[in-house]
């Protein structure tokens, strides 16, 4: 947090090639309106004991406006993931995910550069479940949202 008591942007270290990827912990909340607190770390696809979850989601409108807080920084995501993510975090345990919007750099996308993550791979190779999230209604405003858990076929 800066001195004027405003989040500063997190700012994403490098990865190391080739097959280290992101993952975040959603921290639990007692209520689901408290802001997402959320830990970043780095895990590598040939560690076999880090089981997450892949959130699959819509992206819908690209606003950036809706805060995930991390170690006194933020990340800012679109109103589709902020509101999947609050349905996810539980008043107990921390959720481990994996989430593109967050876990891959996506302003070193937009410039033409890319984490050395590969999304085929962490899926494929690491993703116990991958949990769907869609609206009901786009774009009204009035969302309906479910979450359903796909085992990995």
């Amino acid at each position: 947090m800066s001195s004027n008591g405003t989040f500063l942007r997190y700012q994403y270290a490098p990865l190391r090639p080739p097959f280290e990827f992101r993952i975040i912990i959603l921290e639990p909340a007692i209520e689901p309106t408290h802001p997402l607190h959320v830990s970043i770390t780095a895990s590598d696809l040939a560690t076999p004991e880090d089981k997450f979850k892949a959130l699959s989601y819509p992206w819908g409108l690209p606003d950036l406006i809706y805060p995930l807080y991390y170690d006194g920084t933020e990340v800012l995501v679109t109103k589709d993931l902020d509101q999947g993510l609050r349905r996810l975090h539980y008043k107990g345990d921390g959720r481990v995910l994996w989430v593109d919007a967050v876990c891959i750099n996506q302003e070193d996308r937009r410039k033409g550069n890319t984490d050395s993550s590969d999304d085929e791979h962490i899926s494929q190779r690491k993703t116990a479940r991958c949990l769907a999230w869609r609206t009901k209604e786009r774009g009204s405003g009035n969302t309906t949202l479910s979450i359903q858990t796909v085992s990995r076929i």
